[in-house]
């Protein structure tokens, strides 16, 4: 069912994927959202569709590669905000 966040919350959802062919990686965000949605009843793989069609073999990450997304994520972050702040 759901539920409405209280005022001054906001909510993202972020659903992870990637390609084993191509060694890309692409997240889908639903941003903002003054509530939260029954998670019991979303399915990630419907995402799928949606995604660059730049390959055919789109697939849900694991956690372990979610993490280490994330992991790179965070130090490409931290390097952009180092060359921000030498230049």
């Amino acid at each position: 069912m759901g539920y409405k966040l209280p005022t001054g919350c906001r909510a993202t959802l972020t659903f992870f994927y990637t390609s084993d062919a191509t060694g890309l990686d692409v997240t889908v965000c639903l941003a903002n959202s003054k509530g939260v949605p029954d998670l019991s009843v979303i399915d990630v793989d419907t995402y799928i569709h949606d995604l660059p069609d730049v390959t055919n073999d789109w697939r849900v990450m694991t956690d372990e590669e979610i993490a280490e997304y994330l992991r790179k994520e965070k130090g490409e972050q931290e390097k952009a905000l180092t060359v921000e702040a030498t230049d």
